[in-house]
């Protein structure tokens, strides 16, 4: 059923063929991150492919090397499921390598069918994350600007609508990567309305009209509701490949066929790990499946939820180290070995914003009842998250899902814990899930609110709500930018500061409220 080719072919004969490759049928190429900042991850699709004698790949170089002399293999995934019966089924994916931190660097996919084409798709740049000293952070008056994300959920392509398309966010926040300065995109969930729709023809759609976005930034993605399909993600898992939480980050497990030069993918458990973490400037930013607790056995929640404790564990570990040893340097105390060594090992050093991104909300005002009524998602997210949000001190929940936009101010266990956001004493949290939300007939989000549904809620559109983006910005490690922009108007409708000086797990134990009101 599927099917990887080997990432062993001859250089030499794939140079031969660059000769005679011509534009052809490459479809839905998009970055993803890496563990490291020195990686990213491409992957396209094509139409027609012979695994046995064909071949895949990416050439790519900086400014400095215009012939693009580096090439890296794709491994190809053979997607013949019979929800991708109008789709395109060969899904290739290769991995650029050490690649030098705020380059700007152009790529080019190709593919030879094993059956005498070769096609290529159009040529891309994209500009790798810039070392911290780069971004704004503390002490650092050199500094160019923060590092920013652009995040955005529920985005669609429901029956190719362009007229619709103009009036989502989508052409905005193409123009804002045309112009430079974003670092990342984030799509919290729900793709395309759906991927498998059309059975499969749509998520194509959908991946070739994100390219100017997807195919220029690495794009961080996590599932939403509408990739459950039947309860197995499929065409989110085929379709979408980012960091792996397990031990084999590749696309395949080692279960290699005998007398054969492909791999066989498990269909294992691990092969359902949807999450992920990146070490990022002055961010530690933690993608997870809200999805997992309403489409997957207890087994997989259980799997999930203890590594997401452990990785927050660590990252507090890492972050108080932080702490400590910039204390140290301002007390002009001389650095041991260990600490010269320590910074030889992390080049973002000022890391401390600890960011989880999800689907579905713990907390939302819609009318539909999705979130404060007993045995809502809302309820049932809460019941998993928030204990462990609140003991690991996350400073930001990003999620979607609502056709809305919300910011709550600190909030745990349904108990406002402030009116302000300055050094927070529980999580804040943005839901933002009306970039193009045309699920059904209706081309506009109608998902409405028509009151707060309690004290948290700080800000919230009304009935109608504009289809709109978020941009985060982290200054520095103690304050950290958000704001919301209409896409067709290009108004910034909300926007607050986060000033956090005492990062880590807050207490469960409510101090005096504060009654500053934003």
């Amino acid at each position: 059923k599927k099917m990887v080719a080997s990432k062993y072919k001859s250089i030499v004969s794939l140079i031969f063929l660059l000769i005679v490759a011509t534009e052809g049928s490459i479809h839905g190429i998009h970055l993803a991150p890496r563990e490291s900042l020195h990686e990213i991850r491409v992957t396209f699709s094509t139409d027609k492919f012979n695994p046995i004698n064909g071949s895949a790949y990416v050439l790519y170089g900086s400014s400095d090397d215009p012939n693009m002399s580096n090439m890296a293999i794709a491994e190809t995934l053979h997607f013949n499921d019979t929800t991708n019966s109008e789709g395109v089924q060969w899904i290739h994916t290769a991995d650029m390598l050490n690649l030098d931190r705020g380059i700007e660097y152009s790529y080019q996919v190709y593919s030879n069918d094993g059956e005498g084409d070769i096609t290529k798709g159009n040529i891309f740049n994209f500009t790798t994350i810039h070392s911290n000293d780069y971004y704004s952070s503390d002490n650092n008056e050199n500094a160019t600007r923060p590092f920013n994300i652009l995040f955005f959920g529920d985005l669609g392509h429901n029956g190719g609508d362009e007229i619709h398309e103009k009036l989502t966010a989508l052409p905005a926040m193409e123009y804002e990567v045309a112009q430079g300065g974003i670092d990342l995109a984030l799509h919290m969930g729900d793709f395309a309305y759906d991927l498998d729709s059309q059975n499969g023809a749509r998520g194509d759609a959908f991946l070739d009209r994100v390219e100017n976005i997807s195919a220029k930034v690495p794009y961080a993605t996590c599932p939403g509701n509408h990739e459950i399909e039947n309860g197995d993600f499929t065409h989110y898992r085929y379709r979408f490949h980012p960091p792996r939480s397990d031990d084999d980050d590749s696309m395949n497990t080692d279960l290699k066929t005998e007398n054969s030069n492909f791999i066989s993918e498990s269909e294992s458990e691990a092969s359902f790990q949807m999450w992920y973490s990146l070490d990022l400037p002055n961010i530690h930013l933690v993608s997870i499946s809200t999805e997992v607790f309403f489409a997957r056995p207890q087994s997989e929640i259980d799997t999930m939820l203890q590594w997401l404790d452990e990785d927050l564990t660590t990252f507090n570990e890492q972050r108080l180290l932080m702490k400590k040893k910039k204390k140290k340097q301002t007390n002009g105390k001389k650095q041991t070995q260990d600490d010269e060594d320590d910074d030889d090992d992390d080049e973002d050093e000022d890391r401390q914003w600890l960011i989880v991104t999800g689907h579905r909300p713990p907390y939302c005002s819609n009318s539909d009842r999705d979130c404060m009524f007993e045995g809502s998602e809302g309820e049932v997210v809460r019941s998993q998250l928030e204990a462990m949000f609140m003991r690991q001190g996350v400073d930001l929940g990003l999620f979607a899902h609502e056709h809305s936009y919300e910011r709550t101010f600190p909030v745990y266990n349904l108990s406002t814990y402030q009116f302000d956001y300055v050094n927070p004493k529980a999580p804040v949290y943005i839901i933002s899930g009306s970039a193009g939300c045309n699920e059904g007939a209706i081309e506009f989000c109608l998902n409405p609110i028509l009151r707060p549904l309690g004290d948290w809620s700080a800000y919230r559109t009304g009935i109608i709500h504009p289809y709109s983006y978020g941009h985060l910005k982290a200054v520095n490690s103690t304050h950290l930018f958000i704001d919301q922009v209409n896409g067709p108007s290009g108004e910034v409708f909300d926007e607050l500061w986060i000033i956090q000086e005492n990062h880590g797990p807050f207490s469960t134990i409510k101090t005096t409220t504060m009654t500053t009101s934003l």
